[in-house]
């Protein structure tokens, strides 16, 4: 599920087999959790494919905000740099 949820985002190819893999041993481990949670504690927490494809829409989310933040220094810096430029020259 994830591999087609990923599939769309621009990345390289080992970057996004890394990502995929992330997101599952995600969904694993809060299964195993899960069961733990309802052994010691008797108490239910259900995981289902919809919590699951919710958690792949929040990293994709999550990287679309990185990526933006990202931009916006990389411009910045490079506005603060032709200004010290022209300054410079002057």
């Amino acid at each position: 599920m994830a591999t087609s949820f990923l599939g769309d985002i621009e990345m390289e190819d080992n970057i996004r087999l890394n990502c995929i893999e992330m997101c599952q041993e995600f969904h694993t481990t809060t299964l195993k959790l899960s069961d733990r949670f309802l052994n010691e504690l008797e108490r239910h927490n259900y995981v289902t494919p919809t919590s699951y494809l919710e958690m792949i829409n929040t990293f994709k989310l999550l990287l679309d905000n990185k990526r933006d933040q990202v931009i916006k220094v990389s411009n910045l810096d490079m506005q603060s740099s032709s200004v010290t430029t022209n300054t410079n020259s002057d």
